[in-house]
């Protein structure tokens, strides 16, 4: 008797999972937009604009530039607060 109940119970379990993992793929496929253009776009021409280049190779390489500074002035920082002591 409880083995007959074992085996009703994993197959429940296998059914529920199963009806579970196929109400997801359909609510996946039906998210997918079907009324919208598929074709492909032309790259984006990045050095036509004087703002992407300061946007996007300028400004993160100054930051990176002062990252390093603040970090090289901080260490100098703690080795002279080690001298003091």
């Amino acid at each position: 008797m409880i083995q007959l109940l074992k085996q009703i119970q994993n197959k429940a379990q296998f059914f529920l999972l199963t009806m579970i993992l196929s109400v997801v793929t359909f609510v996946g496929f039906a998210q997918s937009p079907t009324h919208i253009p598929r074709e492909q776009s032309s790259p984006v021409d990045f050095f036509d604009s004087t703002e992407n280049i300061v946007f996007f190779i300028v400004i993160p390489v100054v930051i990176v530039i002062l990252y390093l500074v603040w970090r090289r002035n901080l260490k100098k920082q703690r080795e002279e607060e080690e001298k003091n002591l």
